[in-house]
């Protein structure tokens, strides 16, 4: 039958019968009474009542919206998830994860390792080569897997994240031929790409997830849905073994009191991408073509795949519809550094927010439902901005990462004495806590890990930078013995 959510809650505001059930606000016009600046949707707010449905155990229609997503992503099954990827991530690795034996890309998103926390998991990490111009991650390969493989053969699942948030891709058909030779399980993360797959050009390439096992998609991030809203995808041959684990971990990981307002939004980013997705992604792809042509001046500041920025040999494929926009070994005409925050601040006195600012670039992120006119003023901004600057070769001391020294597994670190101590003063100590740059939300440190000198300097020139970095003021940290 052709469903559609939307349609089925217009029903309930005009033909519902009296509500004696949550939500507290009964849909009642008194809701406007009292004040309703935002115009919230109060009249189409319901709980799972009798002929809607129930999104753990679906029957009807929310079944059929996991059967049209599945259809349009070319999934065995598809979950829909209203408490954002984190829920999908979580219950994927646990659905997968056979043993305690996991592969994980370093590079992953702060829910990774809470599923690592949760399951007692022990990694084995890959670290994908750092694009050393900017200060990023780069692919993850086919290579990186098998010798993370060689470090551990029992490995049972393997979880890596593309694109990542920068929009860098790996090549996922050649890992997954990796790890299902393995006899292991792939899970991608693939939160910032539920846009890529439905055209194919040098700006918006394929993601390849159709090879993985499990892959989860945000998509309130790239496509036009509200904030929350997910699909956990299912193309393994092991769909059907996987589908009550995955169902099971759903249960626990997502609220048993899902917002229909957020299941409806779902409902109709699917049906705009099923019906409307050949014009929007046609008209976005010219878009970013001629923003290329407008930013074709720059000289200073450089946006990746795009003008000034080096071609990567560390980068399968790269999401054009990310804008990264680089600043390091930069100065103004008075020889002061120029850093991304400058250029955020730049951008913000313009009426334009940036996505995330961290001390030497910060990311624009754009869509199918940008306004082309907002995007010509951008590459405007930029290349006035780039008139301003002037490279100065001292300057380049990009930001990298630090390598983890683990020194406790997360069991350890559950059982273990502990102290809180000042963050400055935690040099040579094991953390219990995570420390985080959010975003993108990957850990700078994880429980087990050790805060060097090489730590702490990198979190106070994350700081100095205006970087937003969680977990740093007072820490958690394994007692020291006297």
């Amino acid at each position: 039958m052709d469903f559609n959510l939307t349609e089925k809650l217009y029903e309930i505001k005009e033909k519902g019968k009296y509500p004696m059930h949550m939500p507290g606000h009964k849909r009642s016009a008194k809701m406007q009474k009292y004040g309703n600046e935002l115009g919230l949707p109060y009249e189409f707010d319901i709980t799972e009542i009798y002929g809607y449905d129930n999104l753990h155990a679906p029957e009807g229609i929310l079944k059929e919206l996991g059967e049209s997503a599945a259809s349009l992503y070319g999934a065995k099954r598809a979950y829909p998830l209203v408490n954002g990827s984190t829920a999908g991530i979580i219950s994927a690795i646990g659905a997968c994860a056979k043993n305690n034996k996991i592969i994980v890309s370093r590079a992953s998103h702060r829910s990774v390792y809470s599923a690592i926390e949760i399951f007692s998991l022990e990694p084995t990490y890959i670290y994908p080569e750092i694009i050393e111009e900017y200060g990023i991650f780069g692919s993850v390969t086919a290579a990186d897997v098998e010798d993370a493989f060689n470090k551990e053969p029992e490995a049972s699942v393997v979880v890596l994240t593309s694109p990542t948030y920068e929009g860098v891709i790996s090549n996922i058909q050649e890992i997954a031929d990796v790890v299902h030779a393995h006899n292991a399980l792939l899970v991608i993360d693939c939160a910032h790409g539920a846009h890529l797959g439905f055209t194919q050009n040098e700006y918006i390439p394929d993601s390849y997830i159709r090879y993985a096992d499990i892959a989860i998609v945000s998509l309130h991030k790239t496509l036009p849905s509200l904030t929350q809203t997910a699909l956990c995808l299912s193309f393994s041959r092991a769909a059907d073994e996987l589908d009550q684990k995955i169902r099971h971990y759903l249960s626990i990981f997502m609220t048993s009191s899902p917002s229909y307002i957020l299941l409806a939004s779902i409902d109709k980013c699917l049906s705009i991408v099923k019906n409307h997705g050949g014009e929007l992604f046609f008209e976005y792809t010219e878009m970013l073509s001629e923003f290329e042509n407008r930013i074709a001046s720059l000289e200073n500041i450089s946006v990746i795949g795009y003008a000034a920025a080096t071609t990567e040999k560390t980068c399968f494929a790269f999401d054009r519809g990310k804008i990264n926009v680089f600043c390091g070994s930069l100065v103004d005409f008075a020889g002061n550094k120029i850093t991304a925050e400058i250029l955020a601040k730049f951008l913000r006195l313009n009426g334009f927010e940036p996505e995330m600012v961290s001390r030497d670039y910060l990311i624009l992120m754009t869509s199918i439902m940008d306004d082309a006119d907002k995007i010509r003023k951008l590459a405007e901004l930029l290349c006035n901005f780039d008139k301003w600057c002037v490279k100065d070769k001292a300057c380049n001391d990009t930001l990298l990462y630090p390598e983890p020294s683990i020194k406790m597994t997360v069991s350890d670190v559950a059982r273990c004495d502990f102290e809180i101590r000042e963050f400055s003063h935690c040099e040579n100590c094991v953390s219990l806590d995570y420390i985080t740059c959010y975003p993108p939300g990957i850990p700078i440190v994880c429980p087990g890990e050790e805060i060097t000198r090489e730590v702490i300097s990198f979190v106070d020139a994350c700081r100095e930078s205006g970087v937003n970095v969680i977990g740093a003021e007072t820490i958690k940290v394994k007692k020291q013995e006297l």
